[in-house]
């Protein structure tokens, strides 16, 4: 009754994983403030994003430049390659083999809306796209090993619904019967199933406008609701959030000013919510996940990847280890290439290796980055292992 129906055929890890984000520890504080001081040593600390999520997005946006980022392209090829670069072609016949250079890195092809081809070459990449997603793109040619495309194929996405709903009042907080005025969840067991009442904003004055997030299932639940048309959908709620609250379906109606339904099974982008691996899953493909392909050239990030599935907080983990597993990647091709005369490069990947940590810090919770390249530790096998890749039969 208090969580998705079916969940239970899920693996029993992602269970603990997901327990331990809501309850340890226990009644977490609260707050919107970037440096707050008052809060309670050992707690967990959530935080409120004013304007909502995608503000983060939004800024990296800025802080990147608009003009380096290609929208409304989707990606259909990639690939790993070796390629011959001269770097003098007026040298002719007369060229030395120093002039000529094999390159490896990777190359992506793409489309767009017109469906033009756009090739693009990289020496690295990372990949954020939800395996779903990547399952679709052909990576017959990156150079992967099997249990990376088995990981792709297998790996399950929640399913999940959301319906927001703007209200001419926010009668859940005003209504003198109900007065839900500090936030929290309704639970149901109508197709609806989980109501969550806004904990922000709780100093609003009385008969202002608000959104509720009126649906938020999962599981079975999601899958026989999302499917629907939205109106259908929304006057399901609308129904529900009736009955769960003593109130007439159509004084609800009146007060609605407009709403949003999503369904991320039925998100081209998304092609599911988060991930929620099934049982084994974490003790077979989930650390192989993690490891580098095509001898070091492309990392897999994404929340799915991170031991914070399902929260931002997952991405931005998996996106600081990605770029930290580049560095070391880079630092063990150099210190296995033996020439004295990469001393330089060595230094200067340190370097960024330090920047990294200086500026973002460290998760108690994962692989601290290290200060020195030999390979000690399961995640620095996993990129020792990914770096040699063919040569290894892997």
């Amino acid at each position: 009754m208090f969580s998705s129906t079916g969940s239970y055929d899920g693996s029993f890890v992602n269970a603990v994983i997901h327990s331990l984000e809501f309850d340890w520890p226990a009644f977490p504080d609260l707050t919107s403030d970037p440096v707050p001081d008052s809060v309670s040593a050992g707690k967990n600390l959530w935080r409120c994003v004013n304007g909502g999520a995608d503000i983060i997005t939004q800024r990296m946006v800025a802080k990147i430049g608009q003009s380096k980022i290609l929208h409304n392209h989707r990606v259909t090829h990639i690939g790993h390659f070796k390629r011959l670069q001269i770097r003098d072609k007026s040298l002719g016949e007369g060229m030395r083999i120093g002039d000529i250079r094999v390159d490896d890195g990777i190359k992506i092809e793409a489309e767009t809306n017109g469906d033009v081809k756009v090739v693009k070459w990289y020496t690295h990449v990372i990949t954020t796209t939800t395996l779903g997603c990547l399952q679709a793109i052909d990576t017959r040619y990156a150079s992967l090993d099997n249990s990376h495309r088995e990981a792709f194929r297998t790996l399950g996405y929640a399913q999940a619904v959301k319906v927001g709903i703007k209200f001419k009042q926010r009668w859940w907080a005003d209504d003198a019967n109900l007065r839900i005025d500090k936030g929290g969840q309704g639970k149901t067991d109508r197709p609806t199933r989980v109501v969550v009442y806004p904990s922000y904003a709780l100093d609003t004055p009385a008969g202002s406008p608000g959104v509720l997030l009126a649906c938020y299932n999962s599981g079975n639940d999601a899958a026989r609701l999302g499917p629907i048309d939205k109106e259908l959908v929304y006057s399901q709620v609308i129904a529900d959030l009736a009955a769960m609250h003593g109130l007439a379906e159509q004084t609800l109606r009146s007060l609605t000013l407009n709403y949003h339904v999503h369904n991320w099974y039925g998100d081209a982008l998304a092609r599911g919510a988060w991930g929620a691996f099934g049982p084994g899953y974490y003790a077979s493909l989930f650390g192989r996940l993690q490891r580098p392909q095509a001898k070091g050239h492309l990392f897999f990030a994404g929340e799915a990847t991170s031991i914070y599935p399902g929260w931002i907080a997952g991405s931005l983990n998996s996106a600081y280890r990605s770029v930290r597993q580049m560095l070391i990647s880079e630092l063990y091709k150099l210190h296995l290439s033996r020439d004295k005369g990469n001393l330089t490069q060595i230094t200067y990947l340190n370097r960024l290796l330090q920047i990294l940590w200086r500026q973002w810090g460290t998760n108690k919770y994962e692989p601290a980055a290290p200060e020195t390249p030999f390979i000690q530790g399961t995640e620095r096998w996993q990129l020792f292992l990914g770096i040699i890749g063919e040569d290894a039969g892997l």
